[in-house]
């Protein structure tokens, strides 16, 4: 266990901690004998190695993850849907609420949302969606109303 190597710093967990491969005792006792690297040089080289394979892991994961994402961006007094737990205790089922209306950018990811009720509340962007508003107002005429009916004869 302690020499297989750790996927994301590409070290074996022995390595990182004590700056050397694993051995026997036969092999520590010629490393006191001649004198070899000092440990805070191996130290020194393994840190630098897990860095370097961990900045490379950590790039991979980056890319696996937004591989099929898109940026999402609001405006100050643009209507959004907000993706809300529900009540239950699984974390599977959620359901849109809204709308509400962002009032504030916090980051590139973070906005401040007003809801109808005047709570306003922090949402990653991940939460939230675009509403958009169909009709503004819907005006009836009653003098325009006109009953169609259309009789299709087989």
């Amino acid at each position: 266990m302690r020499e297989s190597v750790n996927e994301t710093t590409n070290v074996a967990p022995y390595t990182a901690v004590f700056g050397q491969l694993p051995r026997g005792p036969l092999a520590v006792l010629r490393d006191v004998w001649l004198n070899e690297a000092d440990l805070r040089d191996r130290l020194e080289i393994a840190r630098s190695y897990a860095e370097e394979h961990a900045a490379k892991s950590q790039q991979q994961y980056v890319e696996r993850y937004n591989r099929r994402s898109c940026t999402k961006s609001f405006t100050v007094g643009e209507h959004v849907l907000v993706l809300q737990k529900d009540s239950t205790a699984s974390k599977v089922f959620a359901r849109w609420i809204g709308p509400a209306v962002v009032i504030e950018i916090q980051s590139p990811h973070s906005y401040v949302v007003e809801f109808d009720n005047g709570s306003q509340r922090i949402i990653h962007a991940n939460h939230l969606r675009k509403f958009y508003i169909s009709t503004q107002c819907v005006t009836y005429d009653s003098n325009l109303l006109v009953n169609e009916f259309v009789y299709f004869d087989f």
